[in-house]
């Protein structure tokens, strides 16, 4: 800075106030108003420096506007250096002020408009701002009533001989528009987009476009889709008119600053009335779209080009670029043309960055071999430069990658740009950083080195029992003969000695767990006394229901299936109840069976049904009571193996219902089977510790037994070396063994992806548009679904149509049938063939589908199976953004929960519904369930 304490004898220093990239900004006083004024001086006496103060300088000079900080003088200091002097301002900038939070909606429209009319000023003498962003946003008095548009060092004048060239970068990375981005041409409607980034974090507490990298942020202003604003109390004309702003065309924007303000005072014209009190019954009609939509998440891959850094300290520079470069596209044209064979499109970002985009083709695998083709095409038109080719899930909308994909591959090419440019050996090309994701989907024709997170591609080689088939047989039942003998031992022994027995059968996914059960249960079947078996289990989407997996077993012993009505499912708990229960405890065991199975009797079924019911706690009691009867009645007729799929995911309530169960019979030939994977001992770390649990850890197969599910399949002529990559590739896993050899007998044994995931993904890919739909839909409900669920969710498609859908998923072995059905199509219970299978199609999923699925599928829920499943219906209309809804279902569960007994649960339902959103008497009386809950915990420290 100056040495003088005067600033062109006007000016006197009194503090400083803060620093820049280009100088010092200080509170002086100004001798000639005796006012305090904002001194800037641009200590930096660079080409650059002088272009912004000179420009800054003149547009203050020439605007005056209430929101635009006013100019006082600007000149020379004695020593030469430059100073502009404006207002001083006391209060805070935007980005202060949004670390504290988000705005009301109504602090957005008034500050929208107090900048719109900034601009607005400044677009009609040809001033381009260029660098809106929150902290060139002051709020005099920290109000945004006084928000002055601030820092015009980056303004151009429109039209004049110093408007934005192509090949400048200006402004923000977070903030700047898709044509600054790629350092074309901007006008008024830059501004206008960085406006609408402004206004989206003001409302959501973060920009529209957000990652650690500059370079990814300008990637996802390209190439990412917008994502949508989800607060509830923003009116639709706001949402509407950010997304205009926010359009990548700039001739979908509002033209300049004039037209945005006259939108934004419209918007902010009458207000609209408060929403009126919740009630705890019912809840308002959907107004989503009708049913899920065609439109789905595709693979798609993305191939980014840094630039050459000859030293350590320019590849630093590359990997965290300033925005201001200044190079012709001309060197790139041939990689334009390159692309283009390949259907895909090439941008190029202002520091140099080349991001090329390929959209999904053909196969998955295809998908990987063009884009490594297209990758290794462009290496050779630019040998020495960094490359990373990632390869991830459009979001569905206009094949629009999503910011993962993008984040992912910057990553890469970082730390490919800062190992420098030193030349390849001889005889070698400088390597592509690749993704796990696409190694894995790559086939032996290209080359890979390295290993973990290095791999590089350096080029192309040179040329009851649900019945699980494959290819078409049944799968052989292999390798488990040392589990299969110490279950049935366990049992034998649980019989002849009369004893309770438990037994965890503990292993990761695709290990084959429910397959040893299976053949288990069909050996101790055998046995006489024939046993009852009960086969229930936990579901990850209903985990939160309570007595949920203890329910499911009753639900497939009494054979209830949805849609049969409600007599047919009563008449089937009376029959099954009756065949054991003693006649003067039958109606009351029916009758609460009933409750818990969500088939509800009259109260004058059972007195004590009519006495009980408006309390949730006694219903619960009496529910328990009910089940430990009918355990009791069974008992006295036949051994009873209880069978509990997927405890980990069991609720609470059942895991506490079956320790009870085993307490209370603990002398009885009461045997429980239970599955689970690794994490059941984070779930619940002490299960059943009193009741000698045994646990079965169940390890990976050996390479025998993979061979012979192998050889089954693919016949024992198969290549003895294609068998034995299988092998190695399963690691063990039954799961990997099936999919790998469907990969091999489709053809695709050149496309075997190294994560189940890809695989299960592979199989998808190879479905018709309509079959992915249906599994979409149906991974929204769960493992299991009915087809009358799906038709819930896909209310364009006929009941018959989809019965057709699914019997050739079935065929395809992507689905599973019950070996018998006994009851009308729409209440038959499919089954994913693999939880892995599932999550693929749920992962195909777009956002906005997934939004109006899961109401669709609360609304389904809804209506069928009501407070029985009220943590499902309230976690559907949480994820599908319909909090009022959830509120009440969450409230309807946290009584259901305390009903059950099982108070943790029903305090933090209650709190899942108070964040939601719940108010007036639906948070008073959620809050006073939560209260009783503290109370029977004997805690104090309630709500």
């Amino acid at each position: 800075m100056t040495n003088d304490k005067m600033v062109d004898k006007r000016f006197g220093i009194i503090t400083l106030a803060g620093k820049g990239g280009m100088g010092e900004v200080y509170r002086a006083r100004d001798e000639v108003t005796s006012r305090d004024v904002a001194l800037k001086l641009f200590t930096e006496r660079d080409a650059e420096a002088a272009g912004r103060f000179s420009r800054e300088a003149e547009a203050l000079q020439r605007l005056e506007h209430p929101a635009i900080v006013t100019h006082v003088a600007h000149g020379f200091a004695k020593d030469g250096t430059p100073y502009l002097a404006m207002e001083w301002l006391e209060g805070e900038d935007l980005s202060d002020r949004l670390v504290r939070g988000p705005l009301s909606v109504e602090e957005t429209v008034t500050l929208g408009t107090r900048i719109a009319g900034a601009l607005a000023a400044a677009h009609s003498i040809g001033i381009v701002h260029r660098d809106i962003k929150p902290s060139n946003v002051y709020l005099q008095g920290k109000e945004v009533a006084g928000a002055k548009l601030l820092d015009f060092g980056l303004a151009r004048t429109q039209g004049g001989a110093s408007f934005t060239r192509a090949g400048e970068a200006l402004g923000t990375p977070a903030y700047m528009a898709p044509e600054q981005a790629k350092g074309n041409t901007v006008d008024s409607r830059a501004d206008l987009f960085s406006l609408g980034c402004v206004l989206f974090e003001c409302l959501a507490g973060k920009p529209p476009f957000w990652a650690d990298h500059p370079l990814a942020v300008m990637a996802k202003i390209l190439l990412d889709a917008t994502p949508k604003l989800t607060r509830d109390d923003v009116p639709t004309a706001l949402v509407t008119l950010i997304e205009r702003l926010l359009a990548k065309e700039p001739d979908e924007r509002p033209k300049n600053g004039s037209e945005l303000l006259t939108a934004l005072e419209a918007i902010a014209g009458p207000k609209p009335r408060p929403p009126t009190e919740q009630p705890m019954s019912s809840a308002p009609p959907s107004t989503g779209p009708a049913s899920l939509a065609a439109r789905e998440r595709q693979l798609l891959s993305v191939v980014f080009v840094g630039r050459v850094a000859d030293t350590v300290a320019e590849a630093h520079e590359a990997a965290n670029p300033t925005l201001f470069a200044d190079s012709s596209s001309g060197e790139i044209d041939s990689v334009f043309a390159a692309v283009l064979k390949f259907g895909g499109w090439a941008e190029r970002l202002v520091e140099g960055t080349i991001v090329i985009t390929l959209p999904g083709r053909g196969s998955i695998g295809d998908q990987a071999s063009a884009a490594a083709k297209c990758a290794l095409t462009v290496r050779r038109v630019m040998p020495t430069h960094p490359m990373a080719l990632v390869t991830g899930r459009t979001s569905g909308r206009e094949g629009f990658p999503v910011g993962e994909v993008i984040d992912r591959g910057v990553r890469l090419l970082s730390a490919e740009m800062t190992r420098g440019s030193t030349p390849p050996a001889e005889g070698r090309v400088r390597g592509i950083a690749v993704d796990d994701v696409t190694a894995g989907l790559l086939d032996r024709r290209f080359a890979l080195e390295g290993e973990g997170t290095g791999l590089v591609l350096v080029g192309e080689r040179e040329a009851k029992a649900l019945e699980r088939t494959l290819l078409g047989k049944p799968t052989p039942f292999v390798g488990r003969d040392r589990e299969t003998s110490m279950l049935t031992k366990l049992y034998d022994g649980c019989v002849s000695e009369q004893r309770a027995a438990s037994v965890l059968l503990e292993g990761p996914a695709g290990f084959g767990k429910s397959r040893l059960r299976q053949e288990v249960l069909r050996i101790l079947e055998t046995r006489l006394p024939t046993p009852t078996v009960l086969v229930g289990g936990g579901d990850p989407t209903r985990k939160a229901t309570a007595l949920g997996a203890a329910a499911s077993a009753l639900i497939e012993l009494f054979g209830i299936r949805e849609a049969e009505g409600g007599e047919v499912s009563r008449h089937r708990v009376r029959a099954r109840v009756g065949r054991h229960v003693k006649r003067v405890d039958r109606d009351r065991v029916i009758a609460f069976l009933g409750e818990l199975v969500g088939v509800p009797f009259p109260d004058e079924t059972n007195e004590l049904l009519a006495v009980v019911r408006d309390d949730p706690a006694r219903t619960g009691d009496q529910i328990r009571a009910a089940w430990e009867d009918f355990i009791a009645a069974e008992l006295a007729a036949a051994p009873v193996i209880l069978v509990m799929e997927d405890l980990h995911a069991a609720d609470a309530q059942s895991v506490a219902l079956i320790e009870s169960t085993l307490r209370t019979f603990a002398d009885k030939s009461f045997f429980v089977l239970s599955l689970a994977r690794p994490e059941i001992d984070q779930n619940y770390p002490r299960l059943w510790s009193e009741r000698s649990l045994v646990r079965i850890n169940l390890r990976g197969l050996s390479a025998d037994a993979s061979r012979k599910m192998v050889e089954s399949a693919l016949g024992e002529t198969a290549d003895a070396r294609l068998v034995n990559r299988i092998i190695a590739r399963a690691d063990g896993n039954a799961f990997f063994v099936e999919e790998l050899v469907r990969a091999v007998a489709a053809g695709r044994e050149d496309h075997m992806p190294e994560t189940v995931v890809a695989m299960a993904a592979s199989t998808l890919e190879a479905l018709s548009q309509e079959a992915r739909r249906v599994l979409r839909a149906a991974s929204i409900v769960g493992m299991e679904f009915t087809v009358g669920a799906l038709a819930a969710i896909l209310r364009d498609v006929q009941e018959t149509e989809l019965g057709t859908i699914i019997s050739d998923l079935v065929e395809r072995e992507i689905l599973i049938a019950p070996s018998r059905i006994d009851v009308s199509l729409r209440s038959v219970p499919y089954t994913f063939a693999s939880e892995l299978l599932r999550t693929a199609a749920y992962e195909e999923l777009t956002e906005e589908d997934r939004v109006v699925a899961h109401c669709l599928a609360a609304e389904w829920l809804e209506a069928t199976a009501g407070p029985r499943d009220a943590s499902a219906v309230a976690d559907h209309f949480d994820r599908a953004n319909e909090a009022r809804r959830a509120d009440i279902w969450y409230a309807r569960a946290a009584e259901i929960a305390l009903g059950q007994g099982d108070f943790r649960e029903a305090i933090e339902r209650g709190e899942r519904g108070a964040v939601a959103g719940a108010s007036g008497a639906l948070l008073g009386r959620t809050r006073l369930l939560q209260a009783e809950a503290h109370r029977h915990l004997g805690d104090n420290h309630g709500p």
